[in-house]
């Protein structure tokens, strides 16, 4: 019983660490968007990918209590595609940086250089949030095995809650003491 409420507890703790990890980045992407004046992620995208990563997360906590690991594939995806993003925001604003003609090819010591610094150090960390929102996933994906995702609910609750075990089991019945089976019969 005690191993059963710890195992909860646990789980619980998880899911509430995600999803406060999962809003305080999301905030944390919008503040960035607005105090860095970004144009390439939109915020309507942002916005939308934040409520595709709300509802992944859903089904994230019901592959986490029910253990369901197929289930928390969706959040894995969501956490990729928006480090990806991250990744192609990084690389856009630095060949932004690079193209523009008014930079000297020395001394970069301008406010648009400090500008793409602060820049690429926020998406970077906050880049690395999200590598652990991906992880998360992917572990409730490898710890629960992906059987009991098929497993149908009816047949569990079928024969009144009792649920058995699969496959047949085979009882062999000695008729002799344990020392004479395993070792032979001494004199």
């Amino acid at each position: 019983m005690a191993s059963n409420l710890m195992c909860f507890l646990a789980k619980t703790i998880l899911g509430l660490v995600t999803f406060l990890l999962l809003i305080l980045l999301s905030a944390a992407e919008y503040f960035f968007i607005e105090a860095f004046f970004l144009v390439f992620p939109p915020p309507l995208l942002h916005a939308i990918l934040f409520l595709i990563e709300l509802l992944s997360f859903l089904l994230f906590i019901h592959a986490l209590f029910n253990e369901k690991g197929p289930l928390a594939i969706p959040l894995c995806v969501t956490q990729a595609i928006r480090i990806l993003l991250f990744a192609g925001v990084l690389i856009y604003y630095i060949i932004d940086y690079f193209n523009d003609e008014d930079v000297p090819l020395e001394h970069r010591n301008s406010n648009r250089s400090k500008w793409v610094a602060k820049l690429g150090s926020h998406l970077i960390f906050v880049a690395m949030g999200h590598v652990l929102l991906f992880y998360c996933g992917w572990a409730c994906y490898r710890r629960f095995p992906q059987s009991s995702a098929y497993r149908s609910s009816i047949s569990k609750h079928a024969d009144g809650g009792q649920f058995h075990p699969q496959g047949t089991h085979h009882v062999i019945v000695l008729e002799q003491p344990i020392e004479q089976a395993m070792y032979g019969k001494r004199p």
